[in-house]
């Protein structure tokens, strides 16, 4: 009978399997690899070692790379009993580079840690993650991987509209954003192509190459220096516009200087 996936991160022998891949960094191994590093060198061990490699590929617990060899999927590395993992996850947040990849800044002040851009796990620039770090390579900077993120630092974002018929997508402003967002049609709030505007980011699925948004606020034509202005306001979270209760007491203060006022002021022209 099947395990179900609670059952089986209690299971000795899957948990045998996932300290492997803890062990040599989430490497890309076939079941006689995993077999041997796990001491079981017999054949009876060996095979079902493959089953149950099967059976977590199978759950997409794990992740087929190539040619029968296979790797944790990241989302499922926080699920591991970290009892029987080494020591090596840690908070930081994140420096993401427009190539994709990112260097984690630890909280605790030790060294940064490389992520290369297929192990960042949908995070983006200045989220608070969690992440597990590889065994040490010998000369070489600590990497790992992104497991889990623990706050987005932003959802909203400032820049560009390229539409096609059936489709469009905002391509963001800033340098530290790996991927555009895809937008449907309807969720365009009438924006044309070209035109530069304030997006949100709704949802990343899982699976998903991009993540989905929606435009809250078209801008303008790049180059316009009110658009560029508010551009630059709007990437930096500063207010676009100013609430209505706001607006409702700046139009009850008075716009002439009493007598009062004039009497108590000294004339300096």
């Amino acid at each position: 009978m099947k395990q179900n996936r609670k059952d089986r991160l209690k299971n000795k022998k899957y948990r045998e399997i996932f300290k492997v891949f803890a062990d040599n960094g989430n490497q890309a191994l076939n079941y006689k690899q995993i077999a041997s590093r796990s001491g079981n060198n017999d054949k009876s061990s060996r095979k079902l070692i493959m089953n149950l490699v099967l059976e977590l590929a199978e759950d997409r617990i794990l992740k087929e790379e190539r040619n029968g060899r296979y790797r944790v999927d990241p989302k499922h590395i926080k699920l591991l009993d970290t009892s029987l993992l080494p020591k090596n996850y840690l908070i930081g947040i994140v420096d993401m580079k427009q190539t994709g990849k990112a260097y984690i800044i630890p909280e605790d002040g030790t060294e940064d840690v490389f992520i290369s851009p297929n192990n960042t796990n949908r995070a983006l620039h200045n989220d608070k993650v969690k992440i597990y770090i590889f065994p040490r390579r010998k000369g070489r900077k600590r990497e790992g991987q992104i497991v889990d993120i623990i706050k987005r630092d932003k959802t909203f974002f400032v820049g560009s509209i390229q539409r096609s018929s059936k489709y469009a997508f905002f391509v963001p402003d800033s340098q530290n954003m790996p991927v555009d967002i895809y937008i449907p049609l309807e969720d365009l709030n009438k924006a044309k192509d070209g035109e530069k505007v304030l997006a949100e980011m709704t949802h990343w699925p899982e699976r998903g190459k991009n993540p989905f948004g929606k435009v809250v606020k078209v801008l303008g034509q790049p180059g316009d220096n009110d658009v560029e202005m508010q551009s630059i306001l709007a990437e930096y979270n500063f207010p676009l516009f100013f609430p209505k209760k706001v607006l409702n007491q700046a139009n009850k203060i008075p716009t002439k200087i009493s007598p009062e006022e004039i009497e108590g002021r000294r004339e300096f022209r």
